[in-house]
């Protein structure tokens, strides 16, 4: 149960990363509305992806 919601949390942290990283490129979303948002978003996005693998690496 605990891996399967460390699984979604990694695919939601990267959906996320993803939107913030076509947004800071072409503006499409969000339409650009903040860089430093992006940015905050994708670094925040990164710190969750690291700690989902390192967890799900540590469970098996």
């Amino acid at each position: 149960m605990a891996k399967k919601i460390v699984i979604v949390s990694l695919a939601a942290s990267g959906l996320v990363g993803a939107i913030a990283l076509v947004d800071l490129i072409t503006g499409f979303p969000f339409g650009k509305f903040s860089a430093t948002m992006d940015i905050c978003m994708i670094i925040g996005a990164a710190v969750v992806l690291y700690m989902a693998y390192d967890t799900i690496d540590e469970v098996k």
